[in-house]
């Protein structure tokens, strides 16, 4: 049996061996619009997660989010997590999702970034990391979640949108580390 995974276009072979236990730190570097973004704009084409979960099919546990903002913006935005990849519109437009296309997204969550809650300045970069702790404001607490991807994948699938306007630089410079517990 052959299986062929895509990442924004490009084919990605899974990784063979035995199933993972325990569980990952997953980098991932989206393309952003190198410019302005306004607020309540798509701020990234929807982007795979590879090997979210550790099986086909599986779950995993969303424990942490640690993003590294290299152009240091630090504006809020919200992530949205989907278990099907499917669009929320044109990047730096709207969101156009219709409610039958966000139905077979099969929507995850989303999470809120409020960068004034808990980033840490850099002398060249804005790092905010979110997580499960007893301190946080429900602007933050957000986590854990549970992410599944669909039978013949091991991805899940996210996308950005702006709560404020936002100017990058380039198209790299924004990072997601996302923290994944293996069920």
């Amino acid at each position: 049996m052959s299986l062929t995974i895509t990442n924004a276009g490009n084919s990605v072979t899974p990784k063979s061996g035995p199933i993972r236990d325990g569980g990952q730190v997953i980098r991932v570097t989206p393309t952003v619009v190198a410019g302005t973004t306004d607020n309540n704009d798509v701020a990234i084409a929807t982007t795979a997660i590879p090997n979210a979960v550790n099986k086909l099919g599986g779950c995993s546990k969303l424990v942490g989010l640690t993003m590294i903002d290299y152009d240091q913006q630090a504006k809020n935005i919200d992530i949205v997590l989907m278990q099907v990849n499917k669009s929320l519109g044109t990047i730096n437009s709207a969101v156009t999702i219709t409610d039958a296309n966000l139905k077979l997204a099969k929507l995850l969550g989303v999470l809120s970034i409020d960068w004034s809650e808990s980033s840490i300045p850099f002398a060249a970069l804005q790092t905010i990391h979110a997580a499960q702790h007893e301190h946080s404001t429900a602007k933050v607490l957000q986590l854990p979640m549970l992410l599944q991807a669909e039978p013949n994948s091991t991805d899940v699938y996210f996308s950005i949108v702006n709560r404020e306007s936002i100017t990058y630089g380039t198209v790299g410079d924004l990072e997601l580390i996302f923290h994944i517990e293996y069920l």
